[in-house]
């Protein structure tokens, strides 16, 4: 197993689950704290209805 989990996420040794896990968090960030960065990244940040549900069916998936 790699040393971390950066090294690991460049390989093919990082088990489903796990790559299943830092997917789910990054899309609970991307939903939370991301949105704080979007207007600087020249994103639209994502309207109040399309977080809840989008964040509804991230938590599905733990």
């Amino acid at each position: 197993m790699p040393a971390n989990l950066r090294d690991a996420a460049k390989t093919s040794a990082m088990p489903d689950f796990l790559k299943w896990i830092l997917k789910a968090d990054f899309l609970k960030w991307i939903l939370k704290d991301g949105q704080v960065s979007a207007k600087a990244l020249h994103y639209v940040p994502l309207p109040p209805s399309i977080i809840d549900e989008a964040a509804a069916q991230v938590a599905k998936l733990q």
